[in-house]
């Protein structure tokens, strides 16, 4: 049942069970009512298919002649996972490693696994996660037409609401680098659609909830902070058949999270992610709040024309209509509930990117609907006429856009995205890895997903501690809180596992203590930056490997290794843009993201260094948040 029963500004009723909106001249038939009825979230999808493509190919690299794909790293650690399970390896970041599980994702990381049963190369299986993950935000801009028709806005106003979501940048952007944020876009937001209906108190709606509510806990551990506010919703209207379709709810989902203890304990026989321990452990809350409450201070300053609008929609909304004003106030108390867990967690890793992290932008879509209200709402006590409405429309959601998102999609389509080059560079990183190493050669590194992903054979350490139990049971590193990033200890990765290699250290190394370290170690630092065995340096398939930088810092920011006190490396490779670059011998070596490979280098010494990381700096950033 919908919350409105009388006749809105669009010329829409809505129907009083499924809140499908009938025309009253019944001319059109069902099909082309529901259509019509929903021109504006179709527009919005198409808008939002435009931009993901547009999106996505900016994402591809060019190696040896064949296509691949990237993601965001840290989406490619569970892509690992997913290959493995998928060739028959189990749920592992290295095939014959102890299972650790390192992903917070079990159900999306099942469906990447599936993504690569479906496809016949497993370098396409990032494109197709990435698509189908589009697929979800489709389905998000679904249901929050959903809520706007149950919130009964104007035609302007849900206009506003569904194209500032459909262009809205960070859903986007984590959505498409591969993360699960799609996915419980659309999930909850469904859940939000239907548990803000109070009329319909049945048992199957209850079921329907706590079903959704199992989606996202199966998906990701942390969404039950959301989903817990959602539900809490339907307490609102207090009686016993609410109480007892919420007590349904409530049980379906604890089987949901139930099915996932026992499956996580039976197979890697620990209650929770071994990334829990390592975000959390030895890690205050105050020193988490104080990060996490500065990080979403700059998401509401990111978010201004969204919030300001959603705070007129309290102010006009009168309280006389109970309906809607529960219902806007109910999805303002789940945004508010997602701001505040992602304040205790101490923000995402990457708040210097400059949109809002993984954890806000799930109440993207409901806070867009709920200004979305208030700038309707606003424009009916303005009396304009129908041009003048369309006009500010338009206006209103161009500026929006310019506030919220421009100069990120500036950025994506000219190339620049946020980490693109680090990412394409890793996929070339991991390919010359796999051609110029023997199977079972074990290697150190600190992005953990794209190269260990191309580089199957090889066997990864994860000095930062996501697949080792160790590094996250450890005491965190002082300096700059960046969660998941904050923990790491040489003496037990190097000098007990013992690795043929590090290819990248967990933290930059300006002073050259690394080095040192690592050739007190004995091992040797090569012409591009890593440290590599004797030993292990003469079984090396193609010895032009050792001019190939893996890193430039921890923070993607290239590191100035001539400073190296012990002589060493006395000159770093020389760095190259995208655009040129060219070898000792003078002939023309592809570029960093333009098919930098090693056999089609020349038999010159590689001197590829991956480009900086463009915008800001996360130093630069933290210090701002303080």
């Amino acid at each position: 049942m919908t919350l409105l029963n009388r006749t809105g500004a669009s010329g829409l009723v809505p129907n009083r069970r499924v809140g499908k909106p009938m025309f009253a001249s019944g001319s059109l038939s069902k099909v082309s009512s529901f259509v019509l009825a929903r021109a504006p979230a179709f527009v919005a999808i198409a808008v939002l298919a435009v931009l993901g493509v547009a999106f996505l190919s900016r994402t591809a690299v060019l190696h040896d002649g064949k296509l691949y794909f990237s993601l965001a790293d840290d989406a490619m650690i569970s892509m690992t996972y997913a290959k493995n399970l998928a060739h028959g390896a189990g749920l592992v970041w290295a095939a014959g490693d102890a299972p650790v599980e390192g992903f917070t994702n079990p159900l999306w990381t099942m469906w990447m696994a599936l993504m690569h049963v479906i496809t016949p190369v497993d370098r396409w299986a990032p494109l197709l996660t990435a698509l189908s993950g589009l697929v979800c935000l489709m389905v998000g801009i679904l249901a929050a037409d959903r809520i706007a028709t149950q919130l009964g806005l104007t035609r302007a106003g849900r206009a506003f609401a569904l194209f500032s979501a459909a262009t809205l940048y960070a859903p986007i952007f984590w959505t498409l680098r591969g993360f699960e944020v799609g996915l419980l876009i659309a999930v909850q937001g469904w859940m939000l659609a239907l548990a803000i209906d109070l009329e319909d108190r049945s048992l199957r709606r209850g079921a329907i909830l706590g079903l959704l509510a199992a989606i996202a806990f199966l998906t990701r551990m942390d969404s039950v902070a959301m989903s817990g506010a959602i539900l809490a919703l339907r307490l609102s209207s207090f009686d016993m058949r609410q109480v007892r379709s919420l007590a349904v709810a409530v049980g379906v989902a604890l089987a949901g999270a139930a099915i996932l203890f026992i499956a996580r304990f039976a197979y890697y026989h620990e209650f929770l992610p071994n990334t829990v321990y390592l975000k959390l452990e030895s890690i205050s809350v105050l020193q988490r709040l104080r990060q996490g409450v500065a990080v979403d201070y700059h998401v509401m300053l990111r978010w201004a024309p969204l919030l300001l609008f959603a705070v007129l929609a309290v102010l006009l909304v009168k309280s006389q209509d109970k309906a809607r004003r529960r219902a806007l106030l109910g999805i303002l108390f789940v945004v508010g509930v997602q701001f505040a867990y992602a304040a205790y967690v101490g923000g995402d890793a990457w708040e210097w990117s400059g949109f809002s992290n993984r954890f806000v932008v799930l109440v993207a879509f409901p806070l867009c609907v709920a200004a979305g209200l208030g700038f309707g709402e606003g424009l009916k006590h303005l009396s304009l006429s129908p041009r003048a409405i369309a006009a500010a429309t338009a206006a209103v959601v161009a500026l929006g856009f310019f506030w919220t998102s421009f100069t990120h999609w500036r950025d994506t389509f000219a190339g620049k995205g946020f980490q693109f080059d680090e990412e394409k560079y890793l996929v070339e990183a991991g390919l010359n890895l796999k051609e110029s190493t023997p199977p079972g050669f074990r290697y150190a590194l600190t992005w953990a997903g794209t190269i260990p992903y191309y580089a199957e054979g090889r066997r990864p350490i994860d000095l930062l501690g996501k697949m080792d139990k160790v590094i996250a049971h450890s005491q965190p590193a002082p300096g700059v809180f960046k969660p998941g990033h904050n923990k790491h200890d040489l003496n037990y990765s190097i000098a007990k596992l013992w690795p043929d290699a590090m290819l990248q250290p967990p933290v930059r190394d300006d002073d050259g203590a690394i080095n040192r370290q690592m050739i007190a170690w004995g091992y040797h630092n090569t012409a591009g930056g890593w440290w590599i065995l004797p030993t292990s340096e003469a079984k090396l398939l193609d010895a032009r490997i050792e001019n190939f930088r893996f890193w430039w810092g921890v923070e993607g920011l290239q590191a100035d290794r001539s400073k190296t006190p012990d002589g060493a490396l006395h000159d770093a490779p020389t760095p190259i843009t995208p655009a040129s670059g060219v070898d000792d011998g003078a002939r023309p070596v592809a570029a960093p993201g333009h098919g930098a490979s090693l056999k089609t280098a020349g038999s010159g010494p590689i001197r590829n260094a991956p480009p900086r990381t463009t915008g800001n700096t996360p130093q630069r950033a933290m210090k701002q948040l303080r």
